[in-house]
């Protein structure tokens, strides 16, 4: 049922639209800020900050992967949100 209902939240744990909007709230609240922010987290956090930040569904959750020990860069230019997937050895900090 986790799969499908993005509500549900198994064992007591926080469900996937949970996390999104958690997520979001943290995105947005850093928009403004100078300088660079560093997280370190899960897959299922770096799959809500895709999906805020590119404007896509909460169903669309489970059509990201994320490799292990992976690098994603998002940025915020004043206006929107950008995604670019990078490699550890690509990610240039500006």
């Amino acid at each position: 049922m986790w799969l499908t209902d993005v509500s549900a939240a198994p064992h007591g744990g926080e469900s996937i639209a949970n996390i999104l909007q958690r997520i979001a709230t943290w995105l947005e609240r850093r928009i403004g800020e100078n300088g660079h922010h560093v997280a370190v987290t899960h897959a299922a956090v770096i799959r809500c900050a895709i999906l805020h930040a590119i404007g896509a569904t909460t169903h669309s959750f489970w059509h990201i992967d994320i490799a292990p020990l992976s690098v994603t860069d998002l940025r915020h230019d004043g206006s929107r949100w950008r995604w670019r997937a990078a490699r550890p050895s690509d990610l240039q900090l500006e």
